[in-house]
């Protein structure tokens, strides 16, 4: 698609006037006036009457507007430049993306870190029930009292024996799920590294500029435009 700008601008006359630009965003905004662009400014002095301005600024969008100046007047000129939908739609992506990897990596590693503190904690009175339980057979073997050694053999190890398989079981079990964590949490983080960054094409900028192409589906899209300026003296 081309784009046909034509500006007329009639310079001429000694009576000029002020004019302050008060812009948001005010430190990264560009224009055109007149048809020229310019360097940016915050004050000009211009001959009297009638200005066209084209402004942009980064994500925000082109804003066209067309302001009266007098002579030997300082007037303000206070605009916002609003988002841009290109740049609402790409942060609006990008906020969906950083959902998204939280999802996929930081809340796995958290159930991982979790669970594998729960398997260090079962490994650990997994260990005290075995030493409990090995402390009960040197018990046994020294003893020569026969009724200590009945309330060993029948009561005391067997209970000590019945914790220590229940809080083995336990930390085999965690054990497990803690693999399959840590093994979904690399699957995930290797998944997760092909769903890349939303990157934010500034539309307005290319129409801002006059010139550029802009990929597609189907190779792209050629945009140009050029101005013509009539100067009467």
């Amino acid at each position: 698609m081309v784009v046909v700008m034509f500006a007329f601008s009639q310079r001429g006359g000694a009576q000029t006037g002020t004019l302050r630009l008060l812009i948001d965003p005010g430190d990264s905004y560009q224009y055109i006036l007149d048809g020229r662009k310019e360097a940016p400014a915050r004050q000009l002095t211009l001959p009297a009457g009638a200005h066209h301005f084209t402004f942009w600024a980064p994500a925000r969008r082109v804003v066209d507007t067309t302001v009266t100046v007098e002579a030997d007047r300082t007037i303000d000129l206070m605009l916002r430049l609003p988002l841009s939908s290109e740049f609402l739609a790409y942060r609006k992506d990008l906020n969906a993306w950083r959902g998204r990897r939280r999802l996929q990596r930081m809340l796995p590693v958290a159930v991982t870190l979790g669970m594998a503190v729960w398997t260090s904690t079962n490994y650990v009175s997994q260990a005290k029930a075995h030493q409990q339980l090995k402390d009960d057979l040197a018990i046994y073997e020294r003893s020569v009292i026969p009724g200590a050694i009945g309330v060993l053999k029948e009561k005391t190890i067997p209970a000590h024996q019945a914790d220590f398989q229940r809080k083995r079981s336990r930390f085999q079990v965690s054990a497990g799920i803690t693999a399959i964590c840590a093994a979904v949490t690399g699957f995930l983080y290797v998944r997760s590294a092909k769903d890349r960054l939303p990157e934010f094409l500034d539309q307005e900028r290319i129409r801002f500029e006059g010139l550029g192409w802009v990929p597609g589906e189907d190779g792209g899209q050629f945009y140009g435009g050029f101005t013509c300026y009539l100067d009467n003296p």
